[in-house]
């Protein structure tokens, strides 16, 4: 059995060129970054901006108009117990945390006019 022929052909893999000196890193200025919720506008402007999207015969167009965005942090076995819950009253978890929402603004004085939905 012969030897594998080296792929290379005697090839040189040093690099050719020298490494390019630089100075020290200079931070370059940047806008500052402007998230979702600071350029969302209140529902009836953002209603009368939306632009009117143009689509090909066939396809839909779909505008999206979104509330900001907000997480809870809880212990696994809250989420756990929540799903359990929305299970057993057949309902949604996000059901669940808009009437618990209700309860506490309620408990304080507030939303004592409104429902569910208007969480």
């Amino acid at each position: 059995m012969s030897k594998r022929p080296n792929l290379l052909g005697g090839i040189d893999m040093a690099p050719k060129s020298k490494p390019v000196e630089s100075g020290p890193a200079v931070p370059q200025s940047r806008k500052p970054a402007v998230t979702r919720t600071q350029k969302m506008l209140p529902v009836p402007d953002m209603l009368d901006a939306v632009p009117e999207a143009e689509a090909r015969d066939g396809y839909k167009v779909r505008t999206r108009i979104e509330k900001p965005h907000v997480s809870l942090y809880a212990a696994p076995e809250t989420f756990d117990a929540i799903k359990r819950l929305a299970l057993d009253n057949r309902t949604t978890a996000q059901a669940l945390y808009r009437r618990g929402l209700l309860l506490m603004l309620q408990e304080n004085g507030l939303y004592l006019d409104k429902s569910e939905e208007d969480v």
